[in-house]
Formats: C-alpha cells, sequence, structure tokens
C-alpha cells in the first residue's frame, strides 16, 4: 500500500523510488539516505524495494526502511524455492527472485547473464505490475530508479510508469558485469546478447542518468553509449551527523580498524565469512609513516597464493 499524501508546496515532487535488490550493500544505503534526504527537503518519496523475509531483519525492507514509506516485493518464498530444487526466477513463483551483478555458483541470485528470456521476461512483467499499481495509486511526478536491470524494463513498458520522466542511478555494479560481458559468448546457459541488448534499450529509454564516479560516467558512456547530455556525475553522500572526523590516537584507531577488517568484517573478500585470518592475516599490514595519520590495507590469498583484490584503505583521521 502506497502512502503519498498531498503536496502543499508547489515545488515539491512526488517521486517513485525503486530498487530491484532486497537490502544489502551500498547501493539501498544510498536509496535510503537519498529518501530520507529528500523527504526533509519537503518532497515526498514512495519506495519499492526487494525483500527477504527468513535471513534476518536486515534484509527486511520493512525494517531496513523504517520510517519511509516503502512498498515490499517479498522474494522469500523464491528463495525458499532454490532449496527445493526450484528455479528460483521461473514462473513457478509470482515474485521470482533477483538476479546478481556477480557470476556465484549454488545462489537463488545467478548472475543476469545467466538468467534466460523465458525468465527475463517473468522478471519484467512481476516488476511492471508492482510499478504500474504504485504508479496508479500514487501519480508520481518521476521515478528514480537504482542500477541498471530489469526493473527499467518494467518501467519503459506499457501503464502508468511509462509515462513518467525517469532517472537511472548508476552505482557501478551494473558497469563492471557490462565489462564481462565483452569477455563472453553465448552459449546454453550464458545469455549474454540478450542482456546486452536489453540494458541498452532500457539505458536509451531513461531521460537522465547520474553515476557516483567521474570514471562510471566515462564506463557508462562507452558501455551503454551515453551522450554527455545523459549522465551526471553526482557522488555518493554522507551523513555529517554520524560520521565526522574525531581525533583519537592512533593505536586507538588502529585497534578500531583491525577489529572491523580482521577479527569481525563484513563482506570483501572471498574468505571474508571467517574473517580475514589465517593465511589471509599474514597480508594485513599497518603503516603509521608521519605520526598524524594512517593506513591499513587488506589483501586475502586466492586459492592459487597470490593476493587476491580484496583492499581497504582509509585515513585513520577520518575514523571516528
Amino acid at each position: 500500500m502506497t502512502s503519498f499524501t498531498s503536496v502543499a508546496d508547489p515545488n515539491s515532487l512526488r517521486i517513485l523510488m525503486a530498487i530491484a535488490f532486497y537490502p544489502r550493500g551500498g547501493s539501498v544505503q544510498v536509496a535510503r539516505y537519498l529518501a530520507r534526504a529528500l523527504r526533509d527537503r519537503g518532497h515526498i518519496v514512495q519506495l519499492v524495494s526487494g525483500s527477504l523475509k527468513h535471513s534476518g531483519a536486515g534484509f527486511d525492507a520493512k525494517v531496513f526502511f523504517e520510517g519511509l514509506p516503502v512498498v515490499e516485493v517479498d522474494y522469500t518464498e523464491a528463495a525458499l524455492g532454490l532449496e527445493a530444487g526450484l528455479d528460483p526466477m521461473s514462473e513457478h513463483f509470482a515474485v521470482p527472485f533477483q538476479p546478481s551483478y556477480e557470476d556465484k555458483p549454488d545462489v537463488p541470485d545467478r548472475v543476469f547473464y545467466r538468467v534466460g528470456e523465458s525468465q527475463m521476461s517473468h522478471l519484467v512483467a512481476s516488476w511492471r505490475r508492482v510499478l504500474s499499481k504504485v504508479a496508479d495509486e500514487s501519480r508520481p511526478d518521476l521515478a528514480h530508479l537504482h542500477h541498471l536491470n530489469h526493473l527499467h524494463l518494467a518501467a519503459i513498458g506499457r501503464g502508468s510508469i511509462e509515462r513518467l520522466p525517469k532517472i537511472g542511478h548508476l552505482h557501478g555494479t551494473e558497469l563492471k558485469m557490462l565489462e564481462e560481458m565483452k569477455g563472453l559468448t553465448d552459449d546454453d546457459d550464458t545469455y549474454v546478447s540478450l542482456w546486452d541488448g536489453e540494458l541498452r534499450r532500457a539505458a536509451a529509454a531513461m531521460h537522465r542518468f547520474v553515476a557516483i564516479s567521474p570514471d562510471n560516467v566515462m564506463r557508462a558512456k562507452h558501455l551503454l553509449g551515453l551522450g554527455d547530455d545523459k549522465v551526471s556525475f553526482v557522488p555518493n553522500g554522507v551523513d555529517v551527523d554520524l560520521f565526522r572526523p574525531r581525533h583519537r590516537p592512533i593505536q586507538q584507531k588502529m585497534s578500531l580498524l583491525e577489529d572491523l577488517l580482521v577479527a569481525s568484517p563484513r563482506g570483501g573478500c572471498r574468505s571474508a565469512a571467517a574473517g580475514i585470518g589465517g593465511s589471509c592475516r599474514k597480508h594485513v599490514r599497518f603503516a603509521d609513516d608521519r605520526d598524524t595519520s594512517a593506513g591499513i590495507s587488506a589483501a586475502a590469498g586466492d586459492h592459487a597464493g597470490h593476493p587476491q583484490p580484496c583492499t581497504v584503505a582509509s585515513e585513520a583521521s577520518a575514523i571516528p
């Protein structure tokens, strides 16, 4: 159920903001703080987000976006279907599971280019129903769509969502997948041509893109054929009430970094689930060459014994 209310300020916008993924990773953090910031500036924001109910509160869109109006696209049933040997993106499920930008084995969210045409059509149709219903009920002025995927294809089809100006928000992972696809060819379970063509079609239908770095602006222009007038650099924001420099002793900052990156890391390299320890620990080093700031870099060894990119660099003077 949507919860747009009347807009008293004639300069305020009604914004439909959507992200296809359940809460995880950085892009959903961006969606949340951006929605809050727009709301605080007098705009009316309605979120639509993927959601997962059985894996912890952090993956539940209702919990993650608490305080913001959100329509959930609940993937729980489809996720459990994988355990029963079913394709979580098949028509067996009214709400098919989201694909991923990463190619990983034995997960419900296989990479986009391993999703065939029938499953892609089901993904698009499912999201089109949701977006059209929200647009019918709320009459937004524009749509802000995160990443580039089936969500954008759903937004350019028939229905109330079709008429809206659309902003695509590129976070980088979609661009890296498109780059990876350049080195792949179609086969029995790889549909590179399908997704390359459809994502380009979706990109061409967006009225504007924002990208989070100058590098991503250049990649988007190259990979999607976007003109200079179609994509703008808008960096991710920082909540300065939560993140601000604090002047603490170097050793205290180093202890904090070691705890975050070594003792109890979240995400990152392949060994993150077990922590950056064991053979990975020998690659961790601290440096303090000026006594005023320090950095930490970590590299996790792969199975061949070579460091795999898993590098974190941080100016310790900015660590709270």
